[in-house]
């Protein structure tokens, strides 16, 4: 069945295989009918085939990457990785990516053709702008039921567009590259204790604790909605298309990032994760009267040896009150040394409607060294084509599913000042 052909030629064959599967089903669908057993023994044979010519191809590529890494010469990292306290360092491809590090180059994937991009995928998907590029990368990701897996360089393109919006990212976390349902990561969480000895005395024994930071990849999908018109016309919609999916996954990572509570499917953020340490502003909150809380959880965090905080994220509303500020001449107020080096990040998954005593306007400020939460996501990313189910008002619905989970390397590297309150 497989001769002499590039994995390019083969993605042809099985997109014009894809494409009759298509019509036939188009087809069964404008007449209101099933299928005839005839039409169903031939649906059958090119489902078949089609799916060995995908198991064939995924099989090339994969010798293809094999013989290129291993044709790749040694090269040592540029800096080392932060893993806990510990320093790491791997050859490609990595599996914990810093935040000023493109996924892309830190995993290695293939480089695509000039001009594919996934706002342009989409479009061809919905009959649009289709290429034969763009129908050679769609055709081997490309199931009978008509969804979509992504290849992995149009994954690492929307995983660097959504890092780029996030505000989890912009405060320095890393990502980590998930490869199963479940990966654990090592973690140390206490050091060894060196101790003063006499000579040819037994040395005390002190063993570090380790244990497992565990990635349980959850499900994460959102529905973008556009009108045939827009996908026809608009000389923009395919960075459109990019930008929608990216802003929507990056601000749901974020909220779980912060907040998720781990329940309802949803991963464990910082607020909620046991150790973390926290700061009150009162018993019924109270209003920002100067620096003094950063202060407090800079104190916090070397108590327990953390590292300086890379950030602190807050409400967009806590920061007009840090701006609001002023001294006795009535001149903006200016922050101690110790915090005037901080970045301020701002985002609304930062809620202004806490409780805190008889306080319902509360709000919480996460400061710490965000490399120490790390976002997990399976390298794998699908899109589902509905075009029957909008089309009475002219519209096509694509839909994204890929799976993350959230973890923190060390819960004492934060810490959380509640109970911030509007003047």
């Amino acid at each position: 069945m497989f001769g002499k052909k590039s994995a390019l030629e083969y993605r042809a064959d099985r997109g014009e295989i894809v494409e009759k599967m298509r019509d036939m089903l188009d087809r069964a669908a404008a007449e209101n009918r099933d299928f005839t057993d005839a039409e169903i023994e031939d649906y059958e044979v090119l489902e078949a085939k089609q799916e060995k010519i995908a198991a064939h191809v995924g099989r090339m590529e994969k010798g293809d990457l094999l013989n290129y890494e291993m044709d790749q010469p040694f090269r040592p990292p540029s800096k080392p990785i932060a893993l806990a306290g510990q320093e790491y360092a791997s050859n490609q491809p990595k599996r914990i990516i810093p935040a000023n590090e493109s996924f892309a180059d830190a995993t290695g994937v293939p480089r695509l053709p000039n001009g594919i991009t996934l706002g342009g995928v989409l479009r061809g998907m919905a009959g649009a702008g289709m290429t034969p590029e763009i129908r050679n990368a769609l055709s081997i990701g490309t199931d009978a039921a008509g969804g979509y897996t992504v290849p992995t360089a149009l994954m690492a393109q929307l995983i660097d567009a959504l890092r780029a919006k996030s505000v989890c990212n912009a405060a320095g976390c890393q990502t980590v590259t998930l490869d199963t349902q479940q990966t654990n990561v090592a973690r140390m969480d206490s050091d060894p204790v060196a101790s003063w000895r006499a000579e040819a005395a037994s040395v005390a024994e002190s063993d570090p604790t380790f244990t497992n930071v565990q990635f349980n990849a959850k499900s994460l999908a959102v529905l973008v909605k556009v009108s045939v018109e827009l996908l026809q016309d608009s000389i923009n919609v395919e960075q459109a298309l990019m930008n929608a999916f990216a802003q929507s996954l990056a601000l749901t990572l974020d909220s779980a990032a912060l907040y998720g509570t781990g329940a309802s499917n949803q991963p464990t953020g910082i607020i909620n994760t046991t150790g973390i340490n926290t700061v009150s502003m009162g018993a019924n909150g109270a209003a920002l009267t100067g620096y003094g809380d950063l202060v407090d959880a800079y104190y916090e965090l070397a108590a327990d040896n953390a590292g300086p905080p890379s950030a602190a994220i807050m409400a967009p509303r806590t920061l007009a009150e840090y701006a609001k500020l002023v001294d006795g001449n009535s001149q903006p107020l200016q922050k101690p040394d110790l915090v005037s080096g901080l970045p301020f990040h701002t985002t609304t998954n930062m809620p202004v409607d806490e409780t805190q005593g008889t306080a319902t306007d509360a709000s919480s400020i996460i400061v710490g060294d965000f490399s120490q939460l790390w976002i997990g996501i399976r390298q794998q990313l699908r899109i589902e084509l509905l075009k029957e189910h909008y089309m009475e008002n002219l519209q096509i619905g694509f839909i994204a599913h890929l799976r993350a989970d959230i973890a923190l390397a060390h819960p004492q590297s934060f810490c959380r000042i509640q109970g911030v309150i509007p003047a």
